[in-house]
């Protein structure tokens, strides 16, 4: 799955999805107002996938994949799910521990 989430990474806007259970991987609208640098997802979208994500992902066009501010917040009120970062060679995934964004060490580079 981390080598076909690579597949969306372009070099011109941040894209963005979930992950259901069966690892279907479903992009969504980014409704940024700067997509290059920034992604916003509608709640609406994740009520139509409801009781079936297990988690998010969104590229990152011109920087790592490690978190920002911005990228802490919205995992954070997502405790149940993982989150996927998507950089041009790199997915990282992230989760919530007590309260915490942790990098989950296993996802970090692909072989």
């Amino acid at each position: 799955m981390l080598k076909k989430l690579l597949s969306y990474w372009v070099d011109s806007v941040e894209r963005c999805g979930v992950i259901l259970g069966d690892e279907t991987i479903i992009e969504l609208k980014n409704i940024s107002e700067n997509p290059k640098l920034d992604f916003v997802m509608r709640e609406e979208d994740f009520k139509e996938y409801a009781g079936r994500i297990v988690a998010t992902w969104h590229t990152h066009p011109i920087t790592s994949a490690n978190l920002s501010v911005e990228d802490y917040i919205m995992f954070r009120s997502k405790p149940d799910w993982y989150h996927y970062i998507v950089s041009e060679k790199e997915v990282w995934c992230y989760y919530i521990r007590n309260g915490k964004v942790i990098l989950h060490e296993e996802e970090n580079s692909l072989p």
